[in-house]
């Protein structure tokens, strides 16, 4: 099974509002069962909390155009909030 990682910047939006900068890590698998793509952000607190009690949190990643839709589903011992990416965000 091929893995592909995608670590960066990005912004993250939660219920339409800009609420900051974060960093983030997405794990996508190529091949396999499962090609579920699930990351983490991190780095800026105000941002991880707000995600975590948003109705909707998209991330707007430089590398692809556009906002992906994320399920925020857990923060991890660090302080970073775990998530599965759903699609790209339409507008």
């Amino acid at each position: 099974m091929a893995v592909t990682l995608l670590h960066g910047t990005g912004i993250l939006v939660c219920d339409s509002v800009d609420v900051g900068g974060v960093e983030f890590s997405i794990a996508s698998s190529e091949d396999g069962p499962d090609v579920t793509r699930r990351g983490k952000v991190w780095g800026n607190k105000k941002a991880v909390a707000a995600a975590m009690n948003a109705t909707k949190t998209e991330l707007a990643v430089p590398e692809s155009d556009g906002l992906l839709l994320l399920d925020i589903q857990d923060l991890d011992r660090d302080g970073g909030a775990l998530f599965t990416v759903l699609q790209p965000a339409t507008a």
